[in-house]
């Protein structure tokens, strides 16, 4: 294991964190989200390529489109029932008012149903990944951020509490990649 391109990796991880933090800045959060998504990428590839890891990059790609899909399927669930309740406003028929209502909130349901269960189940690749990272260098920090970010996006449905451990695990999986970054030889 050429212990320069973990530190190279633990870098790559670092400046991902730190830009995914970055996403919430509006007009160009999107383009800190995609830089992240690819500098991570590119830090798990390294990793992989190091240690023969067979899971490591593809925990990591589940992560992303799992999470990506998701959320588009549920955004465009979201507007196509907005529309919906928008045409229920307009229509002259008291039917047909109901009918959009009705139609436009079982969308809504609907879309946050899958974005909520897409949040899930790419968060549980996420802690495999960071399982596996602990588990490969002894970095606890990997440990506490697996943990956080899977419970994390369970409990994103407690008034915003899962996203505060979301951001929290975020923290401790770039102090992770810190310690990757200055990580000694061993023989």
């Amino acid at each position: 294991m050429n212990i320069e391109n973990i530190r190279k990796a633990g870098q790559y991880g670092l400046i991902a964190v730190v830009l995914s933090l970055l996403q919430v800045i509006p007009h160009v959060g999107i383009v800190f989200g995609i830089a992240s998504l690819v500098l991570l990428y590119i830090c798990h590839k390294t990793i992989q390529n190091e240690t023969g890891s067979q899971t490591l990059l593809k925990n990591t790609v589940m992560f992303i489109v799992i999470n990506f899909v998701a959320i588009l399927i549920a955004q465009i669930m979201v507007v196509g029932g907005i529309l919906s309740m928008m045409a229920a406003i307009g229509a002259s028929h008291e039917g047909a008012q109901a009918a959009g209502a009705i139609g436009g909130g079982l969308l809504m349901l609907v879309a946050f149903v899958i974005g909520y269960g897409g949040l899930i189940v790419s968060f549980h690749f996420a802690k495999k990944v960071y399982l596996e990272l602990y588990e490969t260098f002894n970095v606890d920090a990997f440990k506490t951020a697996s943990t956080l970010l899977f419970w994390g996006a369970v409990g994103v449905i407690l008034f915003g509490l899962g996203a505060l451990a979301i951001l929290v695990g975020w923290i401790f999986a770039g102090v992770g990649y810190n310690q990757l970054r200055t990580l000694e030889k061993t023989e």
